[in-house]
């Protein structure tokens, strides 16, 4: 009976270290999708990256705004004068990316269809910069509240 105690007192600890692993899994990819964006506009003129380091939570980079559970929430980089292509696709992998504000910039190429990944966008502006093409359907942005193109 001692041996199925011990393996009933080994299952809350085992539960919570694969737990801190996801999480930290998680973190993890937030930071190199923060990271990709920043070197897709690496050829901007702002210090705004300058906060934007490994070693830092992301949630102290500036112009990102963290939920509860230290998620990306909010990217707030209007009038930054970034340039460069927007990488949606890593972008919108951001799970709890609500906001999205890149407007008054210098970005060009086109919004790609990654965007439809954004799913809990409710505030996107990409207004004011040098986008070319169509823009694709964002239907599935359903808790979108404010647009800005």
């Amino acid at each position: 009976m001692s041996t199925a105690y011990s393996s009933m007192q080994l299952f809350p600890s085992m539960f919570l270290i694969c737990f801190l692993l996801l999480f930290s899994k998680i973190k993890s990819d937030e930071l190199q999708m923060l990271l990709n964006l920043k070197t897709s506009l690496k050829n901007s003129n702002t210090t705004v990256f300058d906060s934007w380091d490994s070693n830092k939570p992301i949630c102290e980079f500036t112009g990102i705004t963290c939920n509860s559970d230290k998620s990306v929430k909010e990217i707030e980089l209007s009038k930054q004068n970034l340039v460069g292509v927007l990488p949606l696709d890593s972008i919108c992998q951001l799970q709890s990316l609500d906001k999205l504000s890149l407007g008054y910039n210098f970005l060009h190429g086109t919004i790609t269809n990654h965007l439809n990944n954004c799913t809990k966008l409710q505030y996107l502006d990409l207004g004011n910069n040098f986008f070319t093409g169509p823009f694709p359907d964002i239907s599935s942005l359903s808790q979108l509240q404010h647009l800005y193109l």
